[in-house]
């Protein structure tokens, strides 16, 4: 009895030293049963601000210096999660706030409109946000910003940022066909002594002719219009219209293209 009681003690004693071991090598952090290594609920919820944007834009270059409008969303991996309120302040290049919202009660995300200090042209201007959660947990969002514009127009003799600046394009006159479908055109013709005609010509190869959709003759060859000024005959001039790869008004079918689609006769008074 002895030798057994002996060897029963034997094992507990190995037993308590296996757990002291355990315990010693991890089995035990040493942390308060309210202390642990979780992580905290906002980690927990994976919720964040995403997509904020100015005038709809994400940092937006060149906006007008009128009161712009911010946006976010709030995303989360946690049913039931909603925005409680928000907080905006814009600092300028040197770190100095223009706008300070404070904390606004309101769930709304979008069209939010700047009400701070005159925005000044051509200046870099950065915003933070922070939102609040129903849980009263802030998450925030410090990598937004938006550039304004010169800021004035050309005809603002009170500015200067426009010194200097001149339209860019091309003296040439050009008519966009593709978004307007009338012209007012007002031209003077000279017909050179020892000729009886002048004209002008003008929608010359307009893509349209050559759209099937478009152009009931399917025509694949260049098309125009022409208006010829015509004094073979002094006592009755004429103004001979052509109209060259497509259907003129009432036609079945096209008319030689050296022949006039139209002819009017050019009133006497015009000739004087």
């Amino acid at each position: 009895m002895k030798r057994k009681a002996k060897y029963l003690l034997s094992l507990i004693l190995v037993g308590a030293l296996i757990l002291s071991v355990l315990s010693g090598c991890g089995g035990n952090t040493g942390k308060s049963p309210d202390e642990s290594d979780a992580p905290e609920a906002s980690q927990l919820s994976g919720t964040v601000v995403t997509d904020l944007t100015v005038n709809g834009l994400t940092n937006p270059l060149g906006i007008e210096l009128d009161a712009p409008f911010f946006g976010w969303r709030m995303e989360s991996d946690r049913v039931g999660a909603a925005q409680s309120s928000w907080h905006i302040t814009v600092t300028d290049p040197d770190g100095e706030i223009t706008w300070d919202s404070g904390e606004v009660n309101d769930a709304a995300s979008q069209n939010i409109l700047y009400a701070g200090e005159d925005l000044k042209p051509q200046t870099r201007y950065n915003w933070n946000l922070t939102v609040t959660d129903e849980n009263g947990d802030e998450i925030s969002n410090q990598d937004a910003y938006f550039e304004t514009s010169l800021g004035a127009s050309l005809t603002d003799s009170n500015y200067t940022a426009w010194n200097g600046a001149e339209w860019i394009g091309s003296d040439e006159i050009y008519f966009d066909a593709a978004t307007a479908n009338y012209f007012d055109l007002d031209m003077t013709v000279k017909i050179p002594e020892g000729n009886t005609k002048a004209g002008v010509i003008f929608g010359a190869d307009d893509y349209r002719l050559k759209n099937d959709a478009m152009n009931i003759w399917g025509s694949k060859t260049s098309g125009y219009f022409c208006y010829e000024i015509d004094i073979s005959d002094a006592d009755a001039p004429k103004l001979n219209i052509y109209v060259v790869g497509m259907p003129a008004l009432g036609q079945d079918i096209e008319n030689d293209a050296a022949e006039p689609d139209f002819v009017i006769d050019i009133p006497e008074i015009l000739t004087r």
